[in-house]
């Protein structure tokens, strides 16, 4: 539709999922949000920085971005877990910000989707930290465009529009 679409990339759950790894699976992300859900813990670590890409223990990195800015040092899978929801939130408050800033206008919405889309606890966070409403879903985003793409130039839909339309009226829930 000879149009330009802005995309920054945010860790994502990519944290959430190494912390759960590291304590054996022993947890579900569901039991993990619940268990963020009912901690009262502020540390707040920045979920870009190189360090959380790859480290040899997420937990223990997490552990030591907390001490070295002098906040409260997570202990028990609930803290952990709180620490890396609420940071996300923040960072992405600070991607809208950024974008807002970047295009010159702002939104009143936030559209989660792919496999965050699932994370209930984030998702309202995300609601509280950006003061914006929160659609999340389609968990397959991907597969979805991929498939609205193909039913454009099969002519199941007229354009994107009446594609979005379909799907908006299908899959997407608002949390806020």
């Amino acid at each position: 539709d000879y149009r330009y679409t802005y995309l920054k990339n945010i860790m994502g759950l990519w944290m959430i999922q190494s912390v759960k790894k590291e304590l054996d699976d022993a947890f579900s992300f569901a039991e993990l949000c619940g268990a963020a859900e009912r901690e009262s813990i502020t540390s707040v670590i920045d979920c870009n920085y190189d360090r959380f890409l790859a480290p040899e223990s997420m937990i223990n990195e997490i552990k030591q971005a907390c001490a070295e800015s002098g906040q409260i040092i997570p202990d028990s899978p609930g803290e952990l877990a709180a620490v890396v929801y609420n940071s996300l939130a923040a960072c992405y408050r600070g991607t809208v910000l950024e974008l807002e800033r970047l295009m010159g206008r702002k939104y009143n919405a936030i559209h989660i989707v792919g496999g965050g889309s699932n994370a209930e606890y984030l998702n309202r966070l995300t609601a509280r930290y950006t003061g914006k409403d929160v659609f999340a879903g389609p968990a397959e985003a991907t597969a979805i465009g991929n498939l609205t793409a193909q039913m454009i130039t099969g002519g199941e839909f007229k354009n994107l529009k009446e594609g979005r339309e379909c799907i908006k009226n299908s899959v997407l829930s608002n949390l806020t």
